[in-house]
């Protein structure tokens, strides 16, 4: 009988050892495929947020290849894109406000003057301009002017589309003076062509002004130049 109960406690021994290892095991099991199917999340989590980040951000892909802000003739080498030598109390200047009397005429006939600014997208995907800021006044896109001829021989009266309207802006290809629509698809390099509103302050020369493209809300990119400069 006493031979029998210590081979009862023997076996109960084993069999609770046996069990410990098990439920180990077990344990270890479930942890390791906790931290995979963890692993997993962050990754998937990371990628969708930068995928995320990538598209909804177009604007940070837009660089600025070149511009030109002189109070001079020709800007950006088009032929008559003129802009005129004005002075407000000795200081030369871009006329805005200054030029409000006649501010649709082009510069040379007292309207208000232009700035053209080079782009490229190096995005993967077309954006679309929505508003240009010029020292954080907002310029639209002159839609008059898709498909329009840049015309700058005479004046243009409101929606003609010869050049954009003061407040607004027109995109141009680099090799064509035919104005397009608000896309700049992948890779490609455009002209942007603003004339000064007639109802913000003149911009002095030898002085930056900061240049915001933005595409969206909150999407927006900044580029800071020179009055009266060309790069």
């Amino acid at each position: 009988m006493i031979h029998r109960d210590k081979m009862k406690k023997r076996f109960t021994k084993k069999h609770r050892a046996v069990s410990e290892v098990i439920s180990t095991m077990l344990l270890l099991a479930i942890a390791v495929v906790g931290a995979s199917l963890l692993t997993v999340f962050v990754n998937n989590f990371f990628q969708s947020s930068n995928i995320g980040h990538m598209e909804s951000s177009p604007a940070k892909s837009l660089y600025l290849l070149s511009y030109d802000t002189r109070d001079n003739g020709n800007l950006m080498s088009i032929t008559n894109l003129n802009n005129t030598h004005v002075t407000v109390s000795g200081n030369y200047l871009l006329c805005a406000q200054s030029c409000n009397a006649n501010y649709y005429k082009m510069p040379l006939n007292g309207g208000t003057e232009f700035i053209i600014v080079q782009l490229v997208n190096k995005n993967a995907v077309s954006v679309y301009p929505d508003k240009i800021y010029v020292n954080n006044i907002a310029y639209t896109w002159d839609e008059k002017t898709a498909n329009h001829i840049l015309t700058l021989s005479d004046d243009s009266s409101s929606g003609t589309g010869k050049y954009p309207l003061a407040g607004k802006f027109s995109i141009l290809p680099t090799n064509s003076l035919t104005q397009t629509g608000r896309e700049i698809q992948s890779g490609k390099t455009v002209n942007i062509l603003i004339k000064l509103s007639n109802t913000v302050n003149d911009i002095y020369l030898d002085k930056s002004f900061q240049i915001r493209v933005n595409i969206g809300e909150l999407n927006s990119k900044d580029f800071v130049i020179a009055s009266g400069a060309a790069q």
